[in-house]
């Protein structure tokens, strides 16, 4: 394993100084709540219950997404019925037995002390998002939480990236978006942001080299190598 993220892809050149993080697979290991809200729903509905592999597949592109890759053959109305059962289900049970990966709340504490700004953009739906942040992270460590709150706001869709790196009052060139899949790539490459993918979430890494970040990271603390790197050489 490497010490330092790997440059896979353009860009970067300008040095971080605000970082926006994806929540699931990426900051918290909240696939086995996924799974049960899924299954959860599925079973609500009449529907057969999915493996927890399935759900790591189709995780990253929001709730309406997954009920989609789950359900191909269904109809429409089917796939409603199940989503607002899945709604209900992060509703009730949002963190569950979800914790931080290993080495992130140590990243988030040195980030913290360095005065970088951080903020969270998640496709989860927004109150889940913001209740799993506010119970595992301190209050004060970032400046804003954005979850899901409709389709035409979910990432890939850059907006939510502009508008927390407006918040930070930084230009998007100088604000990563740290996530584990290709969607996460992709709204970094739409807004003109970098991005860094970590291989410890819902991907292989395979799949995030053909992605093509500007980083990968193995590490957790590889993400602080990479800022405190660039601070030197700037």
């Amino acid at each position: 394993m490497t010490r330092r993220p790997s440059r896979a892809g353009r860009g970067g050149s300008a040095p971080l100084r605000g970082l926006i993080f994806d929540l699931d697979g990426t900051l918290v290991d909240t696939l086995h709540e996924i799974t049960a809200a899924m299954n959860g729903a599925l079973q609500k509905a009449g529907l057969s219950v999915v493996s927890r592999i399935s759900v790591r597949s189709w995780v990253g592109d929001g709730p309406v997404r997954l009920v989609e890759k789950a359900l191909p053959a269904e109809s429409q109305m089917v796939r409603a019925r199940v989503l607002r059962f899945l709604l209900e289900e992060f509703r009730e049970e949002p963190l569950g037995r979800s914790l931080p990966y290993v080495g992130i709340e140590d990243l988030l504490a040195r980030l913290r002390t360095a005065e970088l700004p951080m903020a969270v953009l998640s496709n989860k739906p927004h109150s889940a998002a913001v209740e799993i942040v506010a119970a595992l992270f301190a209050p004060s460590t970032f400046v804003a939480v954005c979850g899901y709150r409709q389709a035409s706001e979910r990432k890939p869709d850059p907006a939510g990236a502009l508008d927390l790196a407006t918040l930070m009052e930084l230009p998007p060139e100088s604000v990563a978006i740290v996530g584990d899949t290709a969607v996460d790539i992709e709204t970094a490459r739409r807004g003109g942001l970098p991005s860094i993918a970590v291989t410890w979430g819902f991907r292989d890494r395979a799949e995030l080299e053909v992605a093509g970040p500007t980083w990968l990271a193995g590490e957790a603390s590889e993400i602080w190598d990479l800022v405190w790197g660039q601070r030197r050489r700037h």
